[in-house]
């Protein structure tokens, strides 16, 4: 018991003399962590600038079912790759030309990573409809889970017996074509 008091006040003398140091250590570190949050943000609006600028887009308003999921995920986005989908992601929002208003967009890039955005793109340029071999499972299982792929699979019937068997091959579904076609600014018919 004796220990166990000595204990408690000297544990509350360290937080008195302690918490006005930890409280400055902590508001340093969430400004910092602001402050990347938001370069991250400028940065990808400064890509979406570009574009604009580069392509002589004609703007409209954004949805801002778009707009908020946008700015928060891109502000911890540092992946380069992945900032480049978000960029031309929100270049098409806001391309009058362009009739993109699939809210679910924002949400499905925030859960993707670059192997996996990498994986899309693959299958988006090689082949789009022909399914293509894929080793990694990290990366299928999240993309299948998200709607964006598709695993080709053989049907075999053996007395009587069907069996189903994975090709190891994957393709885009028509929503992961639609998404990849969002997130690119190299548009289908000019393929």
């Amino acid at each position: 018991d004796t220990i166990e008091k000595g204990l408690d006040l000297a544990k509350e003398f360290l937080q008195s003399i302690l918490k006005p140091s930890l409280d400055e250590v902590g508001e340093l570190f969430a400004d910092r962590v602001k402050l990347w949050r938001v370069k991250n943000q400028v940065k990808n609006i400064e890509k979406v600038k570009a574009i604009v600028e580069k392509e002589g887009i004609k703007t409209k308003a954004i949805n801002m079912k778009v707009l908020f999921p946008y700015l928060d995920a891109v502000a911890l986005e540092d992946d380069e790759t992945l900032q480049d989908m978000w960029a031309n992601l929100f270049a098409n929002y806001i391309d009058q030309e362009m009739n993109l208003t699939l809210t679910v967009y924002p949400e499905i890039l925030r859960q993707l990573s670059s192997e996996e955005a990498t994986v899309l793109q693959v299958l988006f340029t090689n082949s789009r409809y022909s399914p293509i071999p894929l080793s990694s499972t990290c990366e299928t299982s999240n993309l299948e889970r998200l709607g964006l792929i598709k695993q080709e699979t053989s049907t075999y019937t053996n007395l009587g017996t069907v069996s189903i068997e994975s090709t190891g091959k994957y393709q885009l579904t028509e929503f992961g074509d639609d998404f990849v076609d969002a997130c690119t600014r190299n548009k289908k018919s000019s393929m």
